[in-house]
């Protein structure tokens, strides 16, 4: 009799040896007939238990943005000058594609090096509009946001928060753009295959840099090299960085 799927602790188990004996699972249960248990067994080198519900969680989070955005966007871009739900909160939308892992360093110089060969990431961010406060004047009115960056192939994905600052350049519709905070990631730690990154820690800080452009009155395009990395605060920094392009809908 094949072994059987069995959930515990939110995940799933098909490969452990049912000579195993996990904690907190009595030995009789543990050599019960066709049924495989995960508790601490052969978690793969550091890789994190619950990547399956993290994974869905992220990919269900990007695909109803997505939706979020088609059916929003249009009725910004009619005329911004009607009240929005949306207005005064959020200040722009984003969806990107993104080449993945095309360096490991925090700053975008190395682009002679650059693999750009693996065009398998999709993005999300939504920034919000930088508060009413003095704290956030004084450093530069930056917006705070949330995005996720997903791989749709065997890659590593990451989810972030941060700030954004913008800087135009001069009387032009272009800007450069920062962003500073922290990501988290679905990868290995430690002990990753040929392929995949040591990340070191779950959450890592996280950088962006961009070069864009004002398209319309509420349309943006930026290009973005988008880094996590942990200074080597952690056993082990394999940094990942993915280049790609932003569109964003302004509100």
């Amino acid at each position: 009799m094949p072994p059987r799927l069995i959930p515990h602790a939110g995940f799933f188990a098909s490969d452990c040896d049912q000579t195993e004996r996990c904690p907190g699972v009595t030995a009789a249960a543990n050599h019960s007939e066709g049924i495989d248990f995960i508790g601490a067994c052969k978690l793969n080198a550091g890789r994190f238990p619950s990547e399956w519900s993290i994974m869905s969680v992220l990919r269900t989070l990007f695909f109803s943005a997505l939706g979020l955005v088609g059916a929003v966007a249009p009725v910004a871009a009619q005329d911004l000058m009607d009240p929005h739900p949306l207005a005064g909160v959020v200040d722009e939308l984003r969806i990107g594609i993104h080449a993945h892992s095309v360096d490991s360093t925090m700053l975008p110089f190395s682009v002679q090096n650059w693999d750009l060969s693996h065009i398998e990431d999709v993005s999300f961010d939504v920034l919000f509009t930088s508060p009413d406060l003095d704290a956030f004047r004084w450093v530069g009115a930056p917006r705070p946001e949330i995005g996720a960056t997903i791989n749709l192939g065997d890659g590593d994905s990451i989810a972030h928060l941060g700030l954004t600052w913008q800087l135009p350049v001069f009387e032009t519709p272009f800007y450069l753009e920062g962003t500073f905070g922290a990501a988290i990631n679905d990868g290995y730690l430690t002990g990753a295959p040929e392929g995949r990154k040591n990340f070191g820690c779950r959450v890592n800080f996280y950088e962006r840099f961009g070069v864009g452009a004002n398209l319309s009155e509420n349309m943006t395009a930026t290009l973005t090299y988008e880094h996590t990395s942990n200074n080597g605060w952690c056993d082990a920094n394999d940094g990942l960085s993915n280049f790609g392009l932003r569109v964003g809908w302004k509100f």
